[in-house]
């Protein structure tokens, strides 16, 4: 049989072959997206609770002011000498058990998690009901120990040490017990 004499076996040996690509080709579109919706997606950490929302919940601020979560961690950690004290509980930020930032940061994933500024870094503060009780984080109050200069002066004094060096600052995360996959290492590079 010649194929003028048979062209149904043509057209369905090209039909498989477009359906065999069309497969390949959806596949790498299926691997791809789920590769890259992390790094794309922009999404801030939800809180249920109001209270918690308002401490930690997203204002918008981490896509322009934010600094990525990771490298704004280890900071303390690379440059105690531009502290007052330890960490950034020095400058007077809030921290309550459980939590890995202080009141007033909140985070944002956009390609990697971010942290930024929210309502609560100058409208939450702590009192006491006796000298010797545990502090109380009231929401809404101003905020009296916060050095909220003093912490933009150490954001923005860093870029310009030697010491914040990618080699430096991966090593301190890893330190930290964050394990980067190479692609993470590639993008804080």
């Amino acid at each position: 049989m010649s194929e003028s004499e048979n062209p149904t076996l043509i057209k369905g040996a090209l039909k498989s072959l477009k359906r065999f690509w069309l497969l390949i080709i959806g596949v790498v579109l299926v691997i791809t997206l789920v590769i890259a919706w992390p790094l794309i997606s922009n999404s801030p950490v939800r809180y249920a609770d109001i209270n918690d929302h308002f401490k930690y919940g997203s204002i918008g601020s981490e896509p322009v002011n934010g600094v990525p979560y990771w490298i704004w961690k280890v900071l303390p950690a690379i440059f105690p000498d531009k502290l007052p004290g330890e960490g950034y509980a020095s400058l007077g930020f809030i921290y309550e058990p459980g939590q890995d930032r202080p009141i007033g940061f909140s985070k944002r994933r956009m390609f990697v998690d971010r942290v930024g500024l929210n309502c609560a870094v100058c409208h939450a503060g702590t009192v006491r009901d006796t000298p010797d009780s545990t502090p109380r984080v009231i929401t809404t109050m101003p905020s009296n120990t916060v050095n909220l200069s003093r912490y933009i002066k150490f954001i923005s004094e860093v870029p310009f040490d030697p010491r914040f060096n990618p080699d430096r600052i991966l090593a301190e995360i890893a330190a930290q017990g964050e394990k980067f996959n190479p692609i993470q290492k590639l993008i804080y590079r």
